[in-house]
């Protein structure tokens, strides 16, 4: 399956505890979160102004940490 919505590249991906999302971080300044299963786009988030190169998932599923000149703290539920 392709996901589709960057509008740059993407630099880490991280599956959701409980395997029904994925999260992607991006060069585009975004986070975005998905539907595993169909590929539909659930958020995106934005806030960092610079490229996103790290994310992981709460150990809940709860919330999304994410990388880039900062650390931002998203919820994802």
């Amino acid at each position: 399956m392709t996901y589709r919505g960057h509008t740059n590249g993407v630099q880490a991906v991280a599956w959701s505890p409980d395997g029904t999302r994925i999260a992607s971080a991006s060069w585009d300044t975004t986070v975005q979160v998905w539907e595993a299963t169909s590929g539909r786009q659930v958020f995106i988030y934005r806030g960092h102004n610079a490229i996103v190169g790290a994310l992981t998932w709460s150990p809940n599923g709860e919330r999304i940490a994410s990388v880039a000149d900062d650390v931002r703290v998203w919820q994802a539920s």
